[in-house]
């Protein structure tokens, strides 16, 4: 489990460290990676490097040059949908709308080994149930990782060795494939949930309402086209599919 304390206060930052430490201890965790940074600024560039972070205990303080504890949150979760972000605040005027954006968790001043030790168990938890419903990707601005269950379907760009990811929630992300064809990437993606429809798309199973000779139907009223070569992959065992 990688872990960020983003804390103004470096003392205050070791302080919550080593009580993450000290948890891992007491739950015989092993592999915890907790590191301390001053700023916002410097998780970026963890973050630019292409390092990732299951975790990240953000202060309010630690985001002023960043535009904020909502705003940056907002940039963090873009960027990574599998980061659980825990804001750190001197009060709960911010509560809402940290629930509002999905923040994993939201703590008030003073954070003491209690409160870390609920978010360190619960978190613990998920990531053993989840570690195969997401993957990490190298984009244009560094590793980012995102749900496979958020992904509609994948378009090979003009860019060699690139593609775009078309997201449920209708943005989209540019990556790199790192030296690999289109082709040599969909078959790194889970076989039971992706299928290569044509030289250029993959589509996610799970979004797929009707298949035709010549494109498929997908939800959120999105069409892709299919390939003949392509076809009898996209065909239901069943013999149900639409002609």
């Amino acid at each position: 489990m990688k872990i960020a304390i983003v804390e103004r206060s470096l003392r205050y930052a070791e302080a919550i460290r080593q009580m993450v430490l000290d948890w891992s201890r007491m739950r015989h965790y092993q592999g915890l990676g907790p590191i301390a940074l001053h700023s916002a600024k410097s998780l970026r560039y963890e973050l630019e490097d292409g390092h990732y972070f299951d975790l990240v205990f953000l202060s309010a303080a630690a985001t002023e040059e960043a535009g904020g504890l909502s705003r940056f949150a907002g940039e963090l979760r873009k960027r990574d949908a599998g980061m659980a972000v825990v804001w750190i605040a001197d009060n709960d005027a911010l509560i809402e709308t940290a629930f509002e954006m999905g923040i994993y968790q939201y703590l008030t001043d003073p954070v003491v080994s209690e409160k870390i030790c609920r978010v360190m168990d619960r978190l613990a938890a998920e990531l053993k149930k989840r570690r195969d419903h997401y993957g990490e990707f190298n984009g244009i601005d560094g590793r980012i990782r995102l749900s496979y269950d958020d992904i509609l379907y994948l378009k090979a760009a003009m860019k060699d060795h690139h593609a775009f990811i078309h997201r449920t929630d209708g943005t989209v992300v540019e990556i790199i494939l790192s030296g690999r064809s289109f082709f040599q990437f969909a078959c790194s993606l889970p076989a039971e949930q992706f299928v290569q429809c044509h030289r250029s798309y993959i589509v996610n199973r799970k979004y797929v309402t009707a298949v035709f000779h010549e494109k498929l139907i997908l939800s959120y009223e999105k069409e892709v086209p299919v390939g003949r070569h392509f076809y009898p992959a996209l065909i239901d065992p069943a013999g149900d599919e639409n002609r």
